[in-house]
């Protein structure tokens, strides 16, 4: 390519220019792009290891959200079941369930989030409930056991992967 220049005395110059390389980086900015990708992938896999070893304790949390939900949902019911009585004598989900106290995905499926079943019971001083969740493992039991010690008017016991809350 060929390019006419003014010289500093006013003449006409020619001037020989190689063609310009499209999409070709200077030698000198070519390790600047290669360590800037380099330090995007770096952050990437940091957020990624990051939320790797974060998902069990997330889920945890998820999960003792629904767990909460049903616990009082059946709370309540028995509740109100024990209402006409003084006793939870004869309680059971299924009675709940058949008096339309519970209802839905507790009444059809009763698995708490986990995938363990619901029990609900007299205790053995029959004018307490006993419910009675089965979690995955017992590492799930020992924290929900952590956190049912935290509220009030519950007495947790765990029992393998059997988690018994007494009120």
């Amino acid at each position: 390519m060929k390019v006419i220049n003014k010289n500093d005395a006013g003449r006409e110059q020619e001037i020989q220019m190689e063609k310009p390389i499209r999409g070709k980086v200077p030698k000198s900015q070519a390790g600047a792009i290669e360590m800037s990708a380099m330090i995007v992938l770096l952050v990437v896999l940091i957020l990624g290891a990051g939320a790797f070893f974060a998902w069990p304790n997330i889920s945890y949390r998820l999960d003792k959200g629904s767990f909460n939900q049903q616990l009082s949902l059946i709370q309540q019911a028995a509740t109100d079941y024990k209402s006409s009585a003084s006793v939870y004598t004869g309680i059971s989900l299924t009675e709940l369930c058949n008096k339309n106290l519970v209802k839905g995905e507790l009444c059809t499926v009763g698995t708490t989030p986990w995938g363990g079943k619901w029990t609900v019971a007299a205790d053995t001083d029959p004018s307490k409930m006993a419910l009675t969740a089965d979690v995955k493992d017992s590492k799930t039991a020992a924290n929900l056991k952590l956190d049912m010690d935290r509220i009030d008017g519950w007495t947790t016991t765990v029992t393998g992967t059997a988690v018994k809350m007494v009120r």
